[in-house]
Protein backbone atom coordinates (compact mmCIF):
# COMPACT_ATOMS: atom_id res chain seq x y z
CA UNK A 1 0.00 0.00 0.00
CA UNK A 2 1.41 3.40 -0.97
CA UNK A 3 1.96 6.07 1.72
CA UNK A 4 -0.64 8.43 0.24
CA UNK A 5 -3.25 5.64 0.08
CA UNK A 6 -2.46 4.63 3.67
CA UNK A 7 -2.97 8.23 4.85
CA UNK A 8 -6.34 8.39 3.07
CA UNK A 9 -7.40 5.10 4.64
CA UNK A 10 -6.39 6.25 8.13
CA UNK A 11 -8.16 9.58 7.63
CA UNK A 12 -11.45 7.88 6.84
CA UNK A 13 -11.00 5.55 9.83
CA UNK A 14 -10.61 8.61 12.08
CA UNK A 15 -13.68 10.27 10.57
CA UNK A 16 -15.79 7.18 11.16
CA UNK A 17 -14.54 6.85 14.74
CA UNK A 18 -15.30 10.52 15.50
CA UNK A 19 -18.78 10.19 13.99
CA UNK A 20 -19.43 7.12 16.13
CA UNK A 21 -18.49 9.04 19.29
CA UNK A 22 -20.07 12.39 18.47
CA UNK A 23 -23.36 11.59 16.74
CA UNK A 24 -26.35 9.33 17.10
CA UNK A 25 -28.29 8.19 14.07
CA UNK A 26 -32.06 7.90 13.68
CA UNK A 27 -34.35 6.28 11.16
CA UNK A 28 -32.06 3.29 10.74
CA UNK A 29 -33.01 -0.28 10.01
CA UNK A 30 -34.66 -2.03 12.94
CA UNK A 31 -36.56 -5.22 13.64
CA UNK A 32 -40.37 -4.68 13.76
CA UNK A 33 -42.36 -4.97 16.97
CA UNK A 34 -45.01 -7.09 15.23
CA UNK A 35 -44.66 -10.78 14.49
CA UNK A 36 -45.17 -12.12 10.98
CA UNK A 37 -43.75 -12.50 7.51
CA UNK A 38 -42.13 -9.68 5.57
CA UNK A 39 -39.66 -9.22 2.74
CA UNK A 40 -39.21 -8.00 -0.79
CA UNK A 41 -38.89 -9.25 -4.36
CA UNK A 42 -37.09 -7.51 -7.24
CA UNK A 43 -37.27 -8.77 -10.83
CA UNK A 44 -36.55 -7.19 -14.18
CA UNK A 45 -34.44 -7.33 -17.35
CA UNK A 46 -30.93 -5.97 -17.64
CA UNK A 47 -27.92 -5.78 -19.94
CA UNK A 48 -24.28 -6.41 -19.04
CA UNK A 49 -21.15 -5.53 -21.01
CA UNK A 50 -18.28 -7.53 -19.53
CA UNK A 51 -14.57 -7.88 -20.29
CA UNK A 52 -12.86 -10.59 -18.24
CA UNK A 53 -10.20 -13.18 -19.11
CA UNK A 54 -11.46 -15.77 -16.60
CA UNK A 55 -15.28 -15.59 -16.43
CA UNK A 56 -17.48 -17.74 -18.70
CA UNK A 57 -21.09 -17.36 -17.51
CA UNK A 58 -23.39 -17.41 -14.51
CA UNK A 59 -26.55 -15.97 -13.00
CA UNK A 60 -28.05 -13.48 -13.66
CA UNK A 61 -26.45 -13.54 -17.15
CA UNK A 62 -28.38 -15.19 -19.99
CA UNK A 63 -25.55 -16.53 -22.10
CA UNK A 64 -21.75 -16.58 -22.06
CA UNK A 65 -19.39 -13.59 -21.92
CA UNK A 66 -16.06 -15.44 -22.07
CA UNK A 67 -14.17 -16.11 -25.30
CA UNK A 68 -13.18 -19.82 -25.58
CA UNK A 69 -10.11 -18.97 -27.68
CA UNK A 70 -7.63 -16.14 -27.10
CA UNK A 71 -4.62 -15.39 -29.29
CA UNK A 72 -2.38 -14.16 -26.46
CA UNK A 73 -2.45 -14.29 -22.66
CA UNK A 74 -0.68 -10.92 -22.55
CA UNK A 75 -3.56 -9.04 -24.21
CA UNK A 76 -6.43 -7.36 -22.37
CA UNK A 77 -9.79 -9.20 -22.60
CA UNK A 78 -12.37 -8.34 -25.26
CA UNK A 79 -15.74 -7.06 -24.03
CA UNK A 80 -18.93 -9.01 -24.73
CA UNK A 81 -22.53 -7.96 -24.17
CA UNK A 82 -25.23 -10.23 -22.80
CA UNK A 83 -28.80 -9.93 -21.54
CA UNK A 84 -29.54 -10.62 -17.89
CA UNK A 85 -32.52 -11.17 -15.63
CA UNK A 86 -31.65 -10.39 -11.98
CA UNK A 87 -33.91 -11.91 -9.34
CA UNK A 88 -33.41 -10.50 -5.85
CA UNK A 89 -35.50 -11.41 -2.82
CA UNK A 90 -35.60 -11.72 0.93
CA UNK A 91 -38.16 -13.55 3.04
CA UNK A 92 -38.24 -12.75 6.77
CA UNK A 93 -40.18 -14.01 9.74
CA UNK A 94 -40.14 -11.79 12.82
CA UNK A 95 -40.82 -12.78 16.42
CA UNK A 96 -41.96 -9.39 17.65
CA UNK A 97 -41.80 -10.02 21.38
CA UNK A 98 -38.16 -11.09 21.36
CA UNK A 99 -37.16 -8.88 18.38
CA UNK A 100 -35.74 -11.91 16.60
CA UNK A 101 -35.87 -12.25 12.82
CA UNK A 102 -35.16 -15.24 10.57
CA UNK A 103 -34.29 -14.44 6.94
CA UNK A 104 -33.58 -16.12 3.62
CA UNK A 105 -32.49 -14.35 0.43
CA UNK A 106 -29.85 -12.36 -1.43
CA UNK A 107 -28.86 -8.74 -2.16
CA UNK A 108 -28.92 -6.66 -5.34
CA UNK A 109 -25.33 -5.45 -4.88
CA UNK A 110 -24.04 -9.05 -4.77
CA UNK A 111 -26.06 -10.14 -7.82
CA UNK A 112 -24.67 -7.24 -9.88
CA UNK A 113 -21.16 -8.43 -8.91
CA UNK A 114 -22.17 -11.94 -10.15
CA UNK A 115 -22.04 -13.20 -6.56
CA UNK A 116 -24.96 -15.62 -6.71
CA UNK A 117 -25.06 -16.42 -3.01
CA UNK A 118 -28.14 -17.11 -0.88
CA UNK A 119 -28.04 -16.09 2.78
CA UNK A 120 -29.85 -18.01 5.52
CA UNK A 121 -29.61 -16.53 8.97
CA UNK A 122 -30.88 -14.76 12.04
CA UNK A 123 -31.02 -11.16 13.26
CA UNK A 124 -31.34 -10.38 16.96
CA UNK A 125 -31.94 -6.96 18.46
CA UNK A 126 -30.10 -6.54 21.78
CA UNK A 127 -31.09 -4.49 24.81
CA UNK A 128 -28.99 -1.53 23.64
CA UNK A 129 -30.91 -1.59 20.29
CA UNK A 130 -27.88 -2.85 18.37
CA UNK A 131 -28.52 -5.78 16.02
CA UNK A 132 -26.43 -8.91 15.62
CA UNK A 133 -26.78 -10.85 12.35
CA UNK A 134 -25.33 -14.25 11.53
CA UNK A 135 -25.84 -15.96 8.19
CA UNK A 136 -24.74 -18.99 6.21
CA UNK A 137 -23.88 -18.13 2.59
CA UNK A 138 -24.72 -20.75 -0.04
CA UNK A 139 -24.10 -20.75 -3.81
CA UNK A 140 -26.78 -23.01 -5.35
CA UNK A 141 -26.35 -21.53 -8.86
CA UNK A 142 -23.13 -22.42 -10.64
CA UNK A 143 -20.74 -19.70 -11.74
CA UNK A 144 -18.46 -20.84 -14.57
CA UNK A 145 -14.82 -19.91 -15.15
CA UNK A 146 -12.14 -21.32 -17.47
CA UNK A 147 -10.49 -24.33 -15.82
CA UNK A 148 -7.16 -23.27 -17.41
CA UNK A 149 -7.33 -19.64 -18.56
CA UNK A 150 -3.68 -19.58 -19.73
CA UNK A 151 -4.21 -21.24 -23.13
CA UNK A 152 -3.40 -19.58 -26.44
CA UNK A 153 -4.92 -20.47 -29.82
CA UNK A 154 -6.86 -23.47 -28.51
CA UNK A 155 -10.33 -23.83 -27.00
CA UNK A 156 -10.50 -23.47 -23.23
CA UNK A 157 -12.87 -25.56 -21.12
CA UNK A 158 -15.23 -24.16 -18.45
CA UNK A 159 -15.54 -25.37 -14.88
CA UNK A 160 -17.87 -24.52 -12.00
CA UNK A 161 -16.97 -22.35 -9.02
CA UNK A 162 -18.68 -22.56 -5.64
CA UNK A 163 -17.88 -20.21 -2.78
CA UNK A 164 -19.99 -20.88 0.33
CA UNK A 165 -19.23 -19.06 3.56
CA UNK A 166 -20.31 -17.31 6.73
CA UNK A 167 -21.12 -13.67 7.52
CA UNK A 168 -21.38 -11.87 10.87
CA UNK A 169 -22.67 -8.31 11.22
CA UNK A 170 -23.14 -5.93 14.18
CA UNK A 171 -25.30 -2.88 13.48
CA UNK A 172 -26.19 0.24 15.51
CA UNK A 173 -23.10 -0.14 17.66
CA UNK A 174 -23.29 2.16 20.74
CA UNK A 175 -26.64 3.41 19.37
CA UNK A 176 -24.89 5.00 16.37
CA UNK A 177 -24.80 4.31 12.66
CA UNK A 178 -21.66 2.19 12.92
CA UNK A 179 -21.87 -1.25 11.27
CA UNK A 180 -19.12 -3.88 11.35
CA UNK A 181 -19.23 -6.90 9.03
CA UNK A 182 -16.90 -9.85 8.62
CA UNK A 183 -17.24 -12.45 5.87
CA UNK A 184 -15.50 -15.76 5.24
CA UNK A 185 -15.80 -17.59 1.88
CA UNK A 186 -14.36 -20.86 0.56
CA UNK A 187 -13.46 -20.81 -3.15
CA UNK A 188 -13.74 -24.28 -4.67
CA UNK A 189 -13.34 -25.00 -8.41
CA UNK A 190 -14.60 -28.31 -9.79
CA UNK A 191 -11.46 -28.52 -11.94
CA UNK A 192 -8.49 -26.23 -11.31
CA UNK A 193 -6.00 -26.64 -14.17
CA UNK A 194 -4.38 -23.22 -14.29
CA UNK A 195 -0.98 -23.40 -15.98
CA UNK A 196 -1.12 -27.03 -17.13
CA UNK A 197 -1.12 -26.04 -20.84
CA UNK A 198 1.92 -23.81 -20.28
CA UNK A 199 3.77 -26.73 -18.65
CA UNK A 200 3.04 -28.90 -21.69
CA UNK A 201 4.39 -26.09 -23.88
CA UNK A 202 7.55 -25.87 -21.80
CA UNK A 203 6.89 -22.25 -20.85
CA UNK A 204 6.76 -22.77 -17.07
CA UNK A 205 8.02 -25.53 -14.78
CA UNK A 206 5.74 -28.14 -13.22
CA UNK A 207 6.49 -26.93 -9.69
CA UNK A 208 5.26 -23.44 -10.67
CA UNK A 209 1.71 -24.66 -11.37
CA UNK A 210 0.90 -24.67 -7.63
CA UNK A 211 1.50 -20.90 -7.57
CA UNK A 212 -1.56 -20.45 -9.83
CA UNK A 213 -4.07 -22.43 -7.74
CA UNK A 214 -7.24 -20.33 -7.33
CA UNK A 215 -8.81 -22.52 -4.64
CA UNK A 216 -8.58 -21.12 -1.13
CA UNK A 217 -10.24 -18.93 1.48
CA UNK A 218 -11.26 -15.27 1.33
CA UNK A 219 -11.71 -13.07 4.42
CA UNK A 220 -13.34 -9.63 4.35
CA UNK A 221 -13.82 -7.04 7.08
CA UNK A 222 -15.92 -3.91 6.57
CA UNK A 223 -16.60 -0.84 8.72
CA UNK A 224 -19.51 1.35 7.61
CA UNK A 225 -21.10 4.39 9.18
CA UNK A 226 -24.58 5.72 8.34
CA UNK A 227 -25.12 9.47 8.77
CA UNK A 228 -28.75 10.59 8.50
CA UNK A 229 -29.48 14.19 7.54
CA UNK A 230 -33.25 14.53 7.20
CA UNK A 231 -33.99 13.19 3.69
CA UNK A 232 -30.33 12.46 3.00
CA UNK A 233 -28.03 9.67 4.15
CA UNK A 234 -24.26 9.35 3.71
CA UNK A 235 -22.59 5.99 4.33
CA UNK A 236 -18.79 5.94 4.06
CA UNK A 237 -17.24 2.51 4.37
CA UNK A 238 -13.87 0.78 4.36
CA UNK A 239 -13.47 -2.84 3.35
CA UNK A 240 -10.30 -4.92 3.80
CA UNK A 241 -9.91 -8.37 2.35
CA UNK A 242 -7.37 -11.16 2.33
CA UNK A 243 -7.70 -13.52 -0.64
CA UNK A 244 -5.79 -16.48 0.77
CA UNK A 245 -5.78 -18.62 -2.37
CA UNK A 246 -3.66 -21.77 -2.32
CA UNK A 247 -1.50 -20.38 -5.11
CA UNK A 248 0.81 -17.71 -3.66
CA UNK A 249 0.84 -15.79 -6.97
CA UNK A 250 -2.97 -15.56 -6.87
CA UNK A 251 -3.21 -14.80 -3.13
CA UNK A 252 -3.81 -11.07 -2.67
CA UNK A 253 -4.55 -8.47 -0.02
CA UNK A 254 -6.35 -5.21 -0.58
CA UNK A 255 -8.91 -2.63 0.48
CA UNK A 256 -11.87 -0.72 -0.92
CA UNK A 257 -13.17 2.71 0.09
CA UNK A 258 -16.82 3.33 -0.77
CA UNK A 259 -19.24 6.22 -0.33
CA UNK A 260 -22.99 5.68 -0.59
CA UNK A 261 -25.46 8.55 -0.86
CA UNK A 262 -29.20 8.00 -0.39
CA UNK A 263 -31.94 10.58 -0.92
CA UNK A 264 -35.60 9.91 -0.26
CA UNK A 265 -38.83 11.82 -0.76
CA UNK A 266 -42.43 10.54 -1.10
CA UNK A 267 -42.15 10.30 -4.91
CA UNK A 268 -38.74 8.73 -5.49
CA UNK A 269 -35.54 7.39 -3.90
CA UNK A 270 -32.03 7.96 -5.24
CA UNK A 271 -29.11 5.67 -4.37
CA UNK A 272 -25.57 6.58 -5.56
CA UNK A 273 -22.34 4.64 -4.90
CA UNK A 274 -18.70 5.49 -5.61
CA UNK A 275 -15.74 3.23 -4.80
CA UNK A 276 -11.99 2.92 -5.15
CA UNK A 277 -9.81 -0.01 -4.20
CA UNK A 278 -6.42 -1.61 -4.57
CA UNK A 279 -5.11 -5.15 -4.22
CA UNK A 280 -1.68 -6.71 -4.58
CA UNK A 281 -0.48 -10.31 -4.86
CA UNK A 282 1.76 -11.98 -2.28
CA UNK A 283 4.25 -13.53 -4.72
CA UNK A 284 5.57 -13.10 -8.26
CA UNK A 285 3.38 -14.59 -11.00
CA UNK A 286 5.46 -17.24 -12.84
CA UNK A 287 3.94 -16.39 -16.23
CA UNK A 288 4.51 -12.63 -16.10
CA UNK A 289 7.51 -12.39 -13.70
CA UNK A 290 5.83 -9.70 -11.58
CA UNK A 291 3.48 -9.43 -8.63
CA UNK A 292 -0.09 -8.68 -9.71
CA UNK A 293 -1.15 -5.18 -8.66
CA UNK A 294 -4.55 -3.71 -9.54
CA UNK A 295 -6.66 -0.62 -8.89
CA UNK A 296 -10.44 -0.82 -9.02
CA UNK A 297 -12.95 1.95 -9.66
CA UNK A 298 -16.71 1.86 -9.65
CA UNK A 299 -19.89 3.86 -9.56
CA UNK A 300 -23.61 3.12 -9.65
CA UNK A 301 -26.88 5.00 -9.60
CA UNK A 302 -30.29 3.52 -8.85
CA UNK A 303 -33.70 5.18 -8.63
CA UNK A 304 -36.89 3.78 -7.10
CA UNK A 305 -40.33 5.19 -7.94
CA UNK A 306 -43.24 4.01 -5.72
CA UNK A 307 -46.26 3.45 -7.95
CA UNK A 308 -48.73 1.69 -5.66
CA UNK A 309 -49.14 1.89 -1.90
CA UNK A 310 -50.99 -0.77 0.06
CA UNK A 311 -51.65 -0.97 3.79
CA UNK A 312 -48.46 -2.93 4.48
CA UNK A 313 -46.90 -3.21 1.03
CA UNK A 314 -45.27 -0.98 -1.57
CA UNK A 315 -44.84 -1.59 -5.31
CA UNK A 316 -42.01 0.39 -6.95
CA UNK A 317 -40.27 0.70 -10.32
CA UNK A 318 -36.48 0.51 -10.38
CA UNK A 319 -34.06 1.99 -12.93
CA UNK A 320 -30.31 1.66 -12.45
CA UNK A 321 -26.86 1.45 -13.95
CA UNK A 322 -23.33 0.59 -12.87
CA UNK A 323 -19.78 1.01 -14.13
CA UNK A 324 -16.98 -1.07 -12.58
CA UNK A 325 -13.39 -1.42 -13.81
CA UNK A 326 -10.17 -2.96 -12.57
CA UNK A 327 -6.83 -2.06 -14.13
CA UNK A 328 -3.90 -4.37 -13.46
CA UNK A 329 -0.19 -4.07 -14.17
CA UNK A 330 -0.79 -7.17 -16.36
CA UNK A 331 -3.26 -6.44 -19.19
CA UNK A 332 -4.66 -10.00 -19.17
CA UNK A 333 -6.05 -9.34 -15.67
CA UNK A 334 -7.88 -6.12 -16.61
CA UNK A 335 -11.65 -6.31 -16.33
CA UNK A 336 -14.77 -4.19 -16.49
CA UNK A 337 -18.50 -4.58 -15.96
CA UNK A 338 -21.01 -2.05 -17.32
CA UNK A 339 -24.65 -2.68 -16.52
CA UNK A 340 -28.10 -1.16 -16.99
CA UNK A 341 -31.36 -2.62 -15.70
CA UNK A 342 -34.96 -1.88 -14.91
CA UNK A 343 -37.45 -3.80 -12.84
CA UNK A 344 -40.19 -3.82 -10.26
CA UNK A 345 -39.85 -4.12 -6.48
CA UNK A 346 -42.57 -5.37 -4.15
CA UNK A 347 -42.08 -5.03 -0.42
CA UNK A 348 -44.28 -6.25 2.43
CA UNK A 349 -44.03 -5.24 6.09
CA UNK A 350 -45.61 -6.89 9.12
CA UNK A 351 -47.72 -4.73 11.41
CA UNK A 352 -45.71 -1.61 12.21
CA UNK A 353 -43.57 -0.43 9.30
CA UNK A 354 -39.87 -1.22 9.30
CA UNK A 355 -37.79 1.93 9.92
CA UNK A 356 -35.82 1.83 6.68
CA UNK A 357 -35.23 4.13 3.76
CA UNK A 358 -34.55 1.31 1.31
CA UNK A 359 -36.50 -1.78 0.36
CA UNK A 360 -33.29 -3.67 -0.33
CA UNK A 361 -31.07 -2.86 2.65
CA UNK A 362 -30.29 -4.79 5.81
Amino acid sequence: MRIGQLKSLLTICVVIALCAMATRSAGQISIPDSSGFSGFVLVGPGYFNIANSFLVSGAPLIGEVGDPVVSSITDAPVANGVAAFPFVFELNYTFGKSHTQLFFGNQLEDILRLDVRIGIGLRQELRDKSILTASLLLTPLELKFWSDPYIEGEERQPTGLYFPGLRLRWSHILKTGLVLTTTYRQYRYNEEKSGEWLVNQGRIDLDEVSLLDRNGDVFKLEALYRINLNKHRLSPSIRYWNEAHNGAAMAQKGYTIQLTYLYQNPKWILDVNLLYGNRKANEIHPVYDTKLDANRYGGSITMFFPVKMYKRSVLSILIGGEVFAEYSNVDFFDSHVNMIMTGVVWRHRPGVAVKSNSALEH
